[in-house]
C-alpha cells in the first residue's frame, strides 16, 4: 500500500547515537509513504505474513545534503527522521537505513537524488500528526496524578496533583491537569511540567501552546508568583543553546503559546507546557490546564490538540 502525502516543507535526518549527527533540508518533493507484507514460507507451503516493510521516500534537491546520506547509506547506519508538512507529520523515532539513487537528466546531468528511509520492524515506532507532542500521549494511565510520559519539577512546600474531567462555569473539561499550590514562605520556589522532543531542524519556527481552563491571578496572597510557558533548544549534551528559548507569561485562560526559530545544533525542543515561576511568600493557586501542542513552521491544526 503507498500513500502519497501533499504539504510536506522538509524533513531532518539523524544518527541517534553518543556521536550524534543530522541534516536538515526543505529541498524535497514527490514524497511517498509505503507499507508492504513480508511473507514466510512455511513446511506445509502456505506462506504466512511475519512482518512489513515501511519505507518513506522523496526526491531532494538540496545537494549540500547529499555527501552525508550518502555516507550514511554506504555505511548501512542506522538513523531516524521527522518528515514536517502542512496537513501531517512523521517521526521515525526507530532504527532505518537509507537508499540513495541518483537521478539524472535527459542530458546526463544529475538533477536530484531519491532518498528512501526504510524499517523493518514489525511495529515501528512512527508516528503521525501535526502535533510533535502527540506521540507523547495526554493520559493518566498510571492513575498518579499527572500525565504520563511528562516531567514534573516541584520545589514548594505544599504541592497537589490531579489528573482527570474538571467543571468550571458549568462546562466539563476532560484530560485536564491540576496542580494547585498551597506556598508557605518560598524563597524562589518552582513547579513546571515538561516533555523533549527529538527535532534536530535549524532555521524552523517550533511553536508550543497549551491550553488553560482555569487560573488564578498571580498576583493572589501575599506572596508572587507567574503563571508561564517556555520552549527551549537543547543541544545533543543536553544544553540550552544562548539565544534559543522563549517565554510567554499566561495571565487568562484560552490557548496560550510560545514561540521560538530553531538555532545551529538543536537537537531537541524542551517543551514546559506548565510554569509556575517566582515562587514568593505566602499564597494558594491552583492551575488547570490540558492538551499541549508542539507545532513547526506554522503547520495547520488537527483533531488532535
Amino acid at each position: 500500500m503507498s500513500v502519497i502525502q501533499g504539504g510536506f516543507q522538509g524533513i531532518t535526518i539523524y544518527k541517534p547515537t553518543a556521536t550524534i549527527a543530522s541534516i536538515a533540508t526543505k529541498g524535497i518533493r514527490n514524497v511517498s509513504v509505503d507499507i508492504q507484507p513480508e511473507y514466510a514460507d512455511l513446511a506445509s507451503g502456505k506462506r504466512r505474513p511475519i512482518g512489513f516493510a515501511r519505507s518513506v521516500s522523496f526526491d531532494c534537491v538540496d545537494f549540500s545534503v547529499r555527501d552525508q546520506l550518502k555516507t550514511w547509506a554506504d555505511d548501512l547506519t542506522d538513523v531516524h527522521f521527522v518528515l514536517v508538512g502542512r496537513s501531517r507529520c512523521f517521526q521515525g523515532y526507530d532504527n532505518c537505513f537509507v537508499n540513495l539513487t541518483d537521478i539524472y537528466g535527459p542530458y546526463g546531468d544529475l538533477e536530484s537524488f531519491r532518498i528512501e528511509l526504510v524499517n523493518t520492524k514489525f511495529a515501528p515506532t512512527w508516528h503521525t500528526n501535526t502535533n510533535l507532542l502527540w506521540y507523547k500521549t495526554w493520559l493518566d494511565g498510571d492513575t498518579d496524578g499527572d500525565a504520563d510520559s511528562y516531567t514534573i519539577t516541584e520545589t514548594v512546600s505544599n504541592f497537589t496533583k490531579t489528573f482527570g474531567t474538571v467543571t468550571v462555569g458549568g462546562t466539563d473539561y476532560p484530560n485536564t491537569q491540576e496542580f494547585e499550590v498551597d506556598a508557605v514562605t518560598e524563597t524562589n520556589a518552582l513547579v513546571q511540567m515538561e516533555a523533549d522532543v527529538v527535532c534536530p531542524f535549524p532555521g524552523a519556527t517550533a511553536t508550543l501552546s497549551t491550553q488553560f481552563v482555569e487560573l488564578i491571578d498571580p498576583a493572589a496572597g501575599s506572596g508572587t508568583h507567574q503563571h508561564q510557558i517556555s520552549i527551549l533548544s537543547i543541544d545533543s549534551g543536553n544544553n540550552i543553546i544562548s539565544g534559543g528559548s522563549a517565554t510567554t507569561t499566561v495571565t487568562s485562560t484560552g490557548r496560550k503559546s510560545v514561540s521560538v526559530t530553531l538555532p545551529e545544533d538543536t537537537y531537541e525542543v524542551r517543551c514546559i507546557i506548565f510554569k509556575l515561576a517566582t515562587i514568593n511568600g505566602t499564597f494558594t493557586d491552583k492551575v488547570r490546564f490540558r492538551y499541549p501542542t508542539l507545532r513547526l513552521d506554522g503547520v495547520s491544526a488537527q483533531t488532535l490538540y
